[in-house]
């Protein structure tokens, strides 16, 4: 008669397990979503700054200024 409580409390393990892991990989999920997030307005700022950038130096070139900082 023991073997079917064991059994019962071996498949509420399991089920707890299943719950655990299922609430890792939801947390992980939106872990990598942040970071390619992240990653793509890093990419839009760079280029935006590249732009930035290239603007200044033509505008101290025009202008005969100089550029050392």
């Amino acid at each position: 008669m023991k073997r079917p409580k064991k059994a019962a409390k071996n498949v509420a393990g399991l089920q707890h397990y299943l719950r655990t892991i299922d609430k890792i990989k939801i947390t992980v999920d939106k872990i990598a979503e942040s970071i390619q997030t992240y990653q793509q307005e890093q990419a839009l700022n760079s280029n935006t700054l590249s732009k930035h950038e290239d603007r200044l130096e033509k505008i101290e070139t025009h202008l005969n200024l100089s550029t050392t900082l």
